[in-house]
Order: structure tokens, then sequence, then C-alpha cells
């Protein structure tokens, strides 16, 4: 499970915290590609199962884009 915590200041300026646990999804999987040349690239991650159970939280899904930087040793 994963855990938020929230914080933040009432109107008469008290703060107030909250932390709560949230189930997320036990497995999942995952498309993944990349292209590089020479020592540079990209590549993309993409899941398409939601991210939190849909009683929980939002219908988020994960797309993740990066850039690749070979060292030349």
């Amino acid at each position: 499970s994963s855990v938020v915590k929230n914080k933040g200041n009432t109107a008469e300026g008290k703060t107030t915290e909250k932390i709560k646990g949230i189930k997320v999804k036990e497995f999942t999987y995952s498309f993944f590609g990349s292209i590089s040349y020479g020592g540079l690239g990209v590549y993309a991650r993409y899941n398409p199962i939601l991210a939190f159970d849909a009683e929980i939280g939002p219908d988020v899904q994960k797309l993740t884009i990066g850039l690749v930087m070979g060292l030349g040793m």
C-alpha cells in the first residue's frame, strides 16, 4: 500500500496534518521502447493499468518519456 500525507493550514492559522494509507494495484504490466544512435536516445514506457483502485483514487495511467545519454568509455 501507499501512504499519503496532507498538510495544510486552517482559517485560524493552525497547521493540520492527515496521514492515510491507500491501496494501489499489486500487479501491473508496461510497454517499453527505446531508440538510440551514437550516445543519445529516447525511451517511452506506458502502463495501461490504472494506478489506483477505482473507489480510492483518480483514473491515472502512467506514461514516462525520457532521454538517454551514453557515456563513451
